[in-house]
């Protein structure tokens, strides 16, 4: 969920630079649904429903594959790793309430133990950098290629393109202004087509 809420967010700020783009461009032709005009403003705009692009877009629901499997298999690692600190360390104890260990010894594996259990701290924050950087550089495809496909079919028909989401900033908005159903036909279009 949290992947959502941060790709959401993304959304919503390359939208908001598309729409400053837009409005210093001159005007073409049009190529998105007929443009809503306020007639007091005369302003043209439209906006997109990031949850519904974030549930339906299939490049997304790839993306998170690859992260989720990516995820599962650093999970697993750890947990084999955790799984044998914590074996050695229970034969460790074993072994010395039985007396089996001289005190030399004992320091000298505690230490190891200690250096292992340390090692592992370092794991798991190595493992989700690595996530991190991964859930970002993902983010930023599909921030580009939500842009790209605006760029290409807004042919300046809206002075803005909004990002509406759930728990964002727009509390409310008129059905007539959504291009949702566009943008997303139109990228999975294109997502389907680059595949092949």
């Amino acid at each position: 969920m949290k992947n959502k809420s941060n790709l959401s967010l993304i959304i919503s700020v390359i939208a908001l630079g598309i729409s400053l783009f837009i409005l210093f461009r001159p005007k073409e032709k049009e190529a998105l649904a007929p443009p809503k005009t306020d007639p007091a403003s005369g302003v043209r705009i439209a906006y997109i429903n990031a949850d519904t692009i974030m549930n339906n877009y299939l490049y997304v629901k790839e993306l998170m594959n690859v992260l989720a499997e990516k995820s599962t298999t650093m999970e697993q690692d750890l947990q084999k790793k955790q799984k044998q600190y914590e074996t050695d360390a229970t034969y460790f104890q074993e072994q010395v309430q039985k007396g089996a260990l001289s005190d030399a010894s004992a320091r000298k594996i505690y230490e190891k133990l200690m250096l292992k259990e340390q090692e592992l701290y370092q794991l798991r924050d190595k493992y989700g950098q690595e996530i991190a950087q991964l859930e970002a550089e993902m983010n930023k495809k599909l921030l580009d290629k939500v842009a790209e496909f605006l760029k290409e079919n807004n042919n300046f028909t809206y002075d803005y393109i909004l990002n509406y989401t759930y728990n964002g900033d727009i509390l409310l908005t008129n059905p007539e202004y959504d291009i949702t159903r566009f943008v997303l036909d139109g990228l999975n279009t294109l997502h389907q087509k680059e595949k092949q």
